[in-house]
């Protein structure tokens, strides 16, 4: 019954959290703003934490279940190679032979007694190769048959879709935007003294008051 009631609310934690996020990424403008909405990243955290601290109790209790059958059937922890999985899975991913074993793959020609093994190519490296195979059809294709963007097109784009935005942002903002085309030279001699007092009191210390250059450029 313990059990029952364990797992019944494990399952409400995770669904009524997984529902809260859900809920929260529809309603809010940007749900994954750390600033804006942190009570989203909570339950991020929440909801990983409490799955990982599930999934880590399920293998202490199936570790302390195999040791117990262990013991009944009589075999010492010490017999057990706990690291089998993993000799098993670099075995798969390499094909390497053992030292004992490397007379059947061992060719006949020689020289100076050193002899060559006809070892298998490892099949990660393999899988690796075919991708790029793969990879270089998929570009060639879409770059020489079917002539994708390429990079002067995709920086044409780029740009278009920067000046849409900037335009956008002009019409919509109801601050004073200044740039080369609306800003004003200030020539009167009251903004030349001002400009002067403000090079003095915040650059003239690295570039002097001639703006020759000392610590920082000329």
């Amino acid at each position: 019954m313990k059990k029952y009631f364990q797992s019944l609310a494990y399952i409400s934690f995770i669904a009524i959290t997984f529902y809260a996020i859900i809920k929260a990424i529809k309603l809010y403008k940007n749900p994954f703003s750390l600033y804006e909405n942190p009570l989203v990243w909570i339950a991020l955290v929440a909801l990983i934490l409490v799955i990982l601290l599930k999934e880590l109790v399920s293998i202490v209790a199936q570790q302390k279940a195999e040791e117990l059958q262990l013991e009944k059937d009589g075999i010492t922890p010490e017999e057990i190679d706990r690291w089998a999985w993993l000799k098993n899975l670099i075995n798969q991913w390499t094909q390497a032979k053992a030292i004992e074993d490397e007379g059947e793959i061992e060719l006949d020609h020689n020289y100076d007694g050193i002899k060559e093994l006809d070892n298998n190519l490892p099949p990660w490296w393999l899988y690796m190769f075919y991708a790029t195979m793969i990879f270089g059809v998929i570009y060639l294709i879409k770059y020489e048959v079917f002539n994708g963007d390429n990079q002067i097109v995709e920086y044409e784009k780029s740009l278009a879709t920067a000046k849409r935005e900037l335009a956008n942002f002009k019409s919509t903002s109801k601050e004073t935007i200044v740039d080369f085309e609306t800003v004003t030279v200030l020539t009167g001699e009251s903004d030349l003294n001002r400009g002067k007092a403000v090079f003095n009191l915040n650059c003239a210390a690295c570039h002097l008051k001639d703006g020759g250059g000392g610590i920082g450029p000329i």
